[in-house]
């Protein structure tokens, strides 16, 4: 969808700016985030339904059932990114809706090859239970979305973005 590759453009940006800069811890974030993104495919991206709140029209965000409810932060940090650093991203084009995040979920079979760390553990345990379809896991890989966590909070605003 355009939002993954949205995404994509926009760590593959802040990698390559970064490269050039020498900041390495702000870099591996970076690069990981990528990976992650690459990883978790559409299948791992949120689902926004148009409505109407108080005459405003806004997007009602809905996170897959199955996706690790750390990764909203971590995708609300690459989504602002292009604000923060406008030096690197033409803003032009019409002014997005206000997304208005929800408890909703959609409901989705995840892509494959995930590591389990980025699974919600509740839906986890239903496909170890076999309560939900199965797909493989990818345990061979060292990112975690708690490791993600951990590098955007060493990132200078990072820190700040996640006590908002």
């Amino acid at each position: 969808t355009q939002k993954l590759s949205t995404r994509q453009k926009i760590c593959a940006v802040m990698t390559e700016h970064l490269r050039e800069s020498g900041n390495e811890q702000t870099l591996r974030f970076w690069t990981n985030m990528l990976l992650a993104l690459d990883l978790l495919t559409t299948d791992g991206m949120s689902d926004e339904e148009t409505f109407e709140e108080g005459g405003e029209v806004v997007k009602v965000v809905k996170d897959p059932q199955f996706r690790h409810p750390d990764f909203r932060a971590l995708l609300a940090y690459v989504d602002a990114t292009p604000r923060k650093m406008k030096m690197l991203f033409n803003q032009s084009g019409r002014k997005p809706l206000r997304r208005v995040v929800s408890d909703l979920i959609t409901e989705r079979i995840p892509p494959a090859k995930l590591p389990s760390t980025f699974y919600r553990p509740e839906y986890l345990a239903l496909m170890m239970k076999g309560l939900v379809p199965w797909v493989p896991l990818d345990e061979g890989t060292a990112l975690s979305v708690s490791g993600l966590i951990s590098e955007l909070i060493d990132i200078e605003d990072g820190r700040a973005f996640l006590e908002r």
